[in-house]
């Protein structure tokens, strides 16, 4: 199974654009607390913003980065669908490759083949079923327990 690190970051991008959304959110900023290179989340911004889940105001005025909807409207498959360019078939694609070299590999592969394919649809059910509102509501209960703890 091969998942790019782009769905990872698109998802860390978007829950700390909301939790610091009284801060001028920009790529740098980003790029600092997830020790990356800016250009990169300047990018990734751009597919996010053309997936309609966040604003950009360009420039160095006080706005920069804001959500466009609300974390409990963004699914993790909604953010897979917005970053991950080949899409979930290329997760399990690898047979693909073995299929006509011999009459065995054909057989395993119409084998494997179907068990994939319900593969790719219980990802997308399981990952339309969560929302980043669903993660950030569990991260704030987990550092408000831990807040509890040190006092």
């Amino acid at each position: 199974m091969r998942i790019s690190t782009q769905f990872s970051a698109a998802i860390y991008t978007l829950l700390l654009i909301d939790y610091y959304k009284d801060q001028k959110v920009t790529s740098s900023f980003i790029g600092e607390r997830l020790n990356g290179n800016p250009v990169i989340y300047r990018n990734l911004l751009a597919k996010l913003k053309e997936a309609g889940f966040v604003t950009i105001a360009p420039g160095k005025g006080k706005e920069g980065t804001r959500l466009a909807k609300p974390l409990s409207e963004i699914t993790l498959w909604d953010v897979f669908i917005a970053v991950e360019e080949l899409g979930v078939e290329s997760v399990f694609k690898s047979y693909d490759q073995f299929a006509n070299l011999s009459d065995s590999t054909k057989i395993i592969s119409g084998i494997i083949r179907p068990i994939f394919s319900e593969s790719v649809t219980a990802f997308k059910e399981d990952f339309s079923k969560i929302t980043l509102g669903d993660i950030m509501g569990e991260f704030r209960e987990k550092q408000q327990d831990e807040k509890s703890e040190t006092d």
